[in-house]
């Protein structure tokens, strides 16, 4: 590990994170296919996490603001984030959080909104509303509920 290249991959990796908020292991991946050897990629991390301009806890929680925002649920939230390399005890600990009211407002707001001419008495139609919600991460028996308390 030489001073130049830790300085070189600093400046690649402030710049990256510049234009985007990144995960650490998104990070990490970045510079390896950059060029940097491990053991100047793993210096620079942690470094980067210790100055507080690479923190993992702070993107999730910015991630699953998001997610709710455009009205995904817990599933598909999971899904994403397992994608991305997040063990399954930090997205447990994120999602819990998540209280089956605000689940329920979204979906009520969903089908007041994006479904409200779809006619769910039609068993049809039910069925394309209900795969749609589940398609979007919600769990079925919150589906039926709010099919039922609508």
């Amino acid at each position: 590990m030489n001073e130049e290249e830790i300085k070189s991959a600093k400046l690649y990796a402030l710049r990256r994170l510049n234009s985007q908020a990144m995960l650490s292991k998104n990070l990490a991946d970045a510079l390896v296919d950059r060029g940097y050897c491990p053991e100047t990629v793993d210096f620079v991390i942690g470094e980067l996490t210790r100055l507080q301009y690479l923190n993992d806890d702070e993107w999730m929680e910015s991630y699953l603001r998001v997610q709710m925002a455009r009205k995904v649920g817990p599933h598909l939230i999971r899904g994403k984030l397992a994608e991305k390399g997040i063990s399954n005890e930090k997205i447990s600990a994120l999602l819990e959080g998540l209280e089956e009211e605000k689940q329920k407002e979204t979906i009520l707001a969903l089908l007041s909104s994006k479904y409200q001419k779809r006619n769910v008495n039609d068993y049809k139609e039910r069925q394309k509303v209900i795969a749609s919600l589940a398609r979007r991460g919600f769990d079925l028996s919150l589906i039926l509920s709010c099919l039922r308390d609508r």
